[in-house]
């Protein structure tokens, strides 16, 4: 049995060699040439129409004999290599998937050795070959061919499986790919998207698509096995924060990105953290000098507000929402804004009351408002009456109101639910509402400054 495989290999090997060499034109048919060609037409017009499973038995045996007609010397090999993916894509069976895919790396090699090499064509190889899981080590290989080939104008179609191949091989710690391969594999991408950018390429979507993708792989990969070192992190950080070095938010930012890739004690880092002090305390910059006195208030507002100069810059928001006649400027977000601070920095609960509930008549779907004013209903507990029911009665709106939160706006349902699970903990218990003739569900109207229509809610006695 053994000796049966061992001669089967080897025949399996002799005709594939056989087969790749073979690059005969339609003189080579047994039965003439125009008999060769009614053929071709023949499986031509089950492939136009897509039917692949009555093309290819006509194909196969023309193929025996017509690989490259001097006409199209690409057409029998580009068809069939066609139909093998297809009938990759159809089958669920691996065992046929694995047969067609070799049947396909063989077309590609031969129709190197009749027509050339092609980039294109070796990444598209490579495509099918990392869809249907061949070997790694061979997907990178003819992945590196097309690049070799294409040089800047490589197929994108190559990107995801060259970078995907590579770094699986450098998880798995083969010795092909070590970390010093693996970044050369990330600038060899990296400068195809980086030609086609300056070149302006009409394709440049689709390699930025394609480059998006390996630098999500590589980042994964990165955050496991520290391949990229700082100068790397500080590079692509800098593009992202292109106007950090006037900008305190954007300074903020890369800061912190660059603080935890690089650590706290970087030089890079110190200058940063010396350059955000710089910024902080001074006003004295010509930019923001020259706004805080000519900008419109709400841009005023925007620049007091990175320089957490909160006082004032709630006195410019209060301006600009005075003067917001048109929708060019974010009115329900001006207003919250107004709200969560006098909620927070004041605090001023009816002032706030107030802009939050102009905030909602704005944005009636915007369900952060909603969170906000059941924050300040839950605030005012203090404020309202001077017994422990009516402290915790003001509990009954404020949850009222994030269930209106969840209702109107999904992005906010577990802030939602986790204030309303940590407050509903402090409703009056049933005790209390039978000795006011309450009961769970009854209409209650809170008396105190808030003047609120409401649910009565109850908890268990503990």
């Amino acid at each position: 049995m053994v000796k049966l495989n061992v001669v089967l290999i080897l025949c399996l090997a002799v005709c594939s060699a056989n087969l790749v060499a073979q690059c005969k034109s339609w003189e080579n048919y047994p039965d003439g040439i125009q008999k060769a060609k009614e053929q071709h037409m023949f499986y031509r017009e089950f492939f136009n129409s897509k039917k692949y499973t009555e093309a290819f038995p006509i194909w196969e045996k023309l193929f025996v004999h017509v690989q490259a007609p001097k006409d199209a010397p690409r057409r029998h090999l580009k068809d069939g290599i066609k139909m093998y993916q297809e009938f990759m894509k159809k089958t669920e069976d691996v065992a046929k998937q694995q047969g067609h895919l070799q049947q396909m790396v063989q077309l590609y090699d031969q129709l190197a050795t009749c027509t050339g090499e092609k980039s294109t064509d070796r990444a598209f190889q490579a495509y099918y070959m990392y869809r249907f899981k061949a070997d790694l080590s061979s997907i990178v290989s003819v992945a590196q061919k097309a690049i070799e080939l294409g040089k800047h104008n490589t197929h994108e179609t190559v990107f995801v499986p060259y970078a995907a191949s590579a770094i699986r091989l450098f998880k798995n710690k083969e010795a092909t790919i070590s970390k010093t391969r693996l970044l050369e594999i990330y600038e060899e991408l990296k400068t195809i998207v980086i030609h086609h950018r300056t070149n302006k390429s009409k394709k440049l979507d689709a390699y930025e698509t394609k480059w998006a993708k390996v630098q999500a792989l590589f980042q994964e990969v990165d955050s496991k096995f520290k391949i990229f070192d700082c100068n790397h992190h500080i590079q692509k950080y800098r593009l992202k924060y292109k106007d950090y070095y006037n900008n305190t938010k954007q300074l903020d930012a890369y800061i912190s990105v660059l603080a935890q890739k690089c650590g706290n004690d970087n030089s890079y880092v110190q200058e940063l953290v010396e350059r955000k002090a710089v910024l902080k305390d001074s006003l004295t910059h010509e930019q923001e000098k020259n706004c805080l006195q000519n900008c419109p208030p709400y841009e005023q507002a925007q620049l007091l507000e990175r320089l957490e100069r909160i006082p004032e810059a709630m006195e410019a928001y209060k301006k600009a929402l005075l003067q917001a006649e048109s929708d060019s400027l974010p009115k329900s977000e001006i207003a919250y804004k107004l709200a969560y601070y006098y909620y927070l920095t004041a605090p001023n609960y009816p002032t706030a009351l107030k802009y939050c509930k102009q905030a909602i008549k704005l944005s009636p779907q915007w369900g952060d408002p909603y969170i906000l004013l059941g924050l300040i209903y839950a605030a005012s507990a203090k404020d309202c009456g001077t017994d422990d029911w009516d402290s915790r009665v003001v509990y009954w709106p404020a949850v009222d109101t994030w269930e209106k939160a969840k209702a109107v706006d999904l992005s906010t349902t577990k802030r939602a639910n986790d204030y309303i699970l940590k407050y509903s903990k402090h409703f009056p218990t049933v005790s209390q509402g039978f000795q006011r003739g309450l009961k769970e569900g009854d209409d209650y109207t809170i008396n105190c400054w808030i003047k609120v229509k409401t649910t009565v809610r109850l908890r268990k006695s503990h």
